[in-house]
């Protein structure tokens, strides 16, 4: 049984990340994706939200939760082992740090 990944569109920018969104009319919730860089060393990480607007909840920080049922969390949150959560963009300069060593 093949299993399908839910559509999610992309539905604008903020922070300098993209936000991805899903409605989900069952529940009557959105569900969002939000891909958020860092330039500045080159990484990336993953936030996850949910809640009955249409627009992401920059209000709550990661990791907090609303009696409304409105949640975001950092991907780590649901990582087994303990993780910041960021992950290289460009793996390229270790490989030329691999082969300086050799």
């Amino acid at each position: 049984m093949a299993s399908k990944l839910p559509a999610f569109s992309k539905t604008g920018t903020a922070f300098g990340g993209i936000i991805y969104r899903k409605r989900d009319d069952e529940s009557g919730r959105s569900i969002f994706l939000f891909l958020y860089p860092d330039s500045k060393y080159d990484r990336f990480t993953l936030e996850f939200a949910a809640c009955a607007s249409p627009d992401f909840p920059f209000g709550k920080l990661p990791d907090d939760r609303s009696s409304d049922g409105t949640a975001r969390n950092r991907i780590r949150s649901f990582l087994e082992q303990k993780s910041h959560g960021w992950w290289r963009a460009n793996r390229s300069d270790e490989l030329l740090e691999v082969a300086a060593l050799t």
